[in-house]
C-alpha cells in the first residue's frame, strides 16, 4: 500500500506540473504596489525552454508510472523534479528584464501561479522519491540536495536579481538580517527553555500519575487558543507589572515587545516536548528496566544510563515538532513588537504589497523545512543502531 501511496503523490505531481502551464508565469507590474498584468509561459520563455520543460515533466510522468518497486526510476524522477525547479527559476531570472515594457521604469516582475504550483508539482515529486527510496545514503541526498544547491548559487551570482521579491529584499537588507537573525533568537530560545522545562516536567508526570491529568489538561488548553489571542493575553499583566515596577520597564520588559512573545511561544512549545517525554518512557521495555535495576542501579543512574538514552529519538520528536510549530508563531510576535520575519508580512499586508509578504513569508517557511530536517538528521544520528534497524524492519 505505502508504493501506490508514493506512486499516486508522484503522479500529483505530474498533473500538478501540468496545470501549472495554463497558469500566468509572471505578473508584469509598473510599480511595487501596482495590480500588473499576467504573462503565461508562451510568452515568458522562450519556445526551446518551454519545450524543455515540458519534455521534463513527461520524463517524469513515464518514470513515475513504472517505479513501483523500481526505486532507481523513483530517484530519476525526484533528481529530474530538481531538474525543473532550477530551470524554471534560472529562466525566470533571465527573462524577468525582457518582460519589462521600457515605459514601466519602476517595473516589477513578480511570479505568477503557474510559477508556484509548477514548483509544488516538483516538490511533491521530490517527496514521493524520497519515501520511495530506502535508507539514507546517497540516493537521498541525490533527490534532496540539487535544488537548493542550485538556489544557493542562481543567488550568489545574482541571476534572480530582477525578480520582484529580490528587488524587495536589496532595497531592505540590512533590516532583512537584523530581523532574521532575531527571528531565529526568538525562536530557538523559547524552544530552549521549553525543553529545559518540558523534558524534567515529562519525566515527573511518568513517575508521579496524580499529576498527568492536571499538567495535560493546562499543556492542552493552551494549544487551543488561538496564537494571537495567547499573545495578547499577557500585554495586559506585562504592562501593569512594568508600571509597578519601573526596574522591569527599564531592563525592556512591558507589554509589548520580546517578553510576552517569549512567554507565548514558549508555552505553545511545551505540550509537544511533555508529551513525547512521559510517551517515550511509558513504552519503554519493562524487561530493560528491570535488568539494570537487577544489576544494582538507583533511580538515578536508571534514568541516565538506560531510560533516557533509549527514550531519546521520541523526545527528540517532540522538540523538532514544537521547533517547526515555534519557527511559524514566532511570525505574529511582529505583532507585539518583539520582531522577526512577521515585520515584513504586516508591512507588506498594510501596503497591499505582496513581494514584501513574501519576503518575510519564504525565508519561514524555508527555516521550518531546514529546522526539521537538521531535527530529523539529529534524532537518526543519535537513534541507537538497534533501534535503528528494528524500525527500519517494522
Amino acid at each position: 500500500m505505502a508504493r501506490i501511496y508514493v506512486d499516486r503523490v508522484a503522479m500529483l505531481g505530474v498533473i500538478t506540473g501540468f496545470l501549472a502551464l495554463f497558469l500566468p508565469l509572471a505578473r508584469i507590474r509598473p510599480s511595487r504596489l501596482a495590480g500588473g498584468n499576467p504573462t503565461g509561459w508562451i510568452e515568458g520563455l522562450p519556445v526551446q525552454v518551454l519545450a524543455l520543460i515540458i519534455l521534463l515533466w513527461l520524463i517524469i510522468g513515464v518514470l513515475s508510472l513504472f517505479s513501483r518497486g523500481q526505486n532507481s526510476l523513483a530517484l530519476a524522477a525526484g533528481f529530474t523534479g530538481n531538474i525543473v525547479i532550477l530551470v524554471v527559476l534560472y529562466w525566470l531570472g533571465r527573462q524577468a528584464p525582457l518582460l519589462l515594457p521600457e515605459e514601466y521604469t519602476f517595473g516589477r516582475v513578480s511570479p505568477g501561479a503557474g510559477f508556484w504550483l509548477m514548483l509544488g508539482g516538483a516538490y511533491l515529486v521530490i517527496l514521493a522519491a524520497l519515501k520511495a527510496w530506502p535508507g539514507r545514503g546517497w540516493g537521498r541526498w541525490l533527490i534532496s540536495v540539487p535544488a537548493p544547491l542550485g538556489l544557493i548559487v542562481l543567488l550568489g551570482g545574482g541571476f534572480l536579481q530582477e525578480i520582484s521579491v529580490l528587488q524587495e529584499l536589496s532595497i531592505r537588507q540590512s533590516r532583512f538580517q537584523q530581523e532574521f537573525f532575531n527571528h531565529l533568537l526568538i525562536s530557538f530560545s523559547a524552544v530552549g527553555i521549553a525543553t529545559t522545562l518540558g523534558l524534567p516536567l515529562g519525566v515527573f508526570i511518568f513517575r508521579k500519575k496524580k499529576w498527568e491529568r492536571p499538567v495535560f489538561f493546562l499543556t492542552n488548553t493552551m494549544q487551543t487558543v488561538p496564537a494571537l489571542a495567547l499573545f495578547g493575553l499577557f500585554i495586559g499583566p506585562l504592562a501593569f507589572l512594568s508600571r509597578l515596577f519601573p526596574l522591569l520597564r527599564e531592563l525592556g520588559m512591558g507589554g509589548t515587545g520580546w517578553l510576552p512573545a517569549m512567554l507565548a511561544l514558549i508555552l505553545y512549545a511545551l505540550l509537544p516536548i511533555i508529551r513525547n517525554t512521559y510517551t517515550s518512557f511509558q513504552i519503554l521495555d519493562e524487561k530493560t528496566v528491570e535488568a539494570g535495576r537487577g544489576m544494582g542501579m538507583n533511580p538515578r543512574q536508571l534514568l541516565f544510563q538506560i531510560q533516557l538514552p533509549l527514550a531519546l529519538p521520541l523526545i527528540l520528536t517532540g522538540i523538532r515538532t514544537s521547533l517547526v510549530q515555534t519557527v511559524g508563531n514566532t511570525t505574529l510576535a511582529a505583532l507585539i513588537g518583539a520582531g522577526g520575519l512577521g515585520v515584513f508580512v504586516f508591512q507588506g499586508l498594510g501596503q497591499a504589497a505582496h513581494d514584501l509578504i513574501l519576503l518575510g513569508v519564504l525565508p519561514v517557511i524555508g527555516l521550518a523545512v531546514l529546522a526539521d530536517k537538521g531535527m530529523q538528521l539529529l534524532i537518526f544520528r543519535l537513534t541507537p543502531r538497534g533501534l535503528q534497524a528494528e524500525g527500519e524492519e517494522n
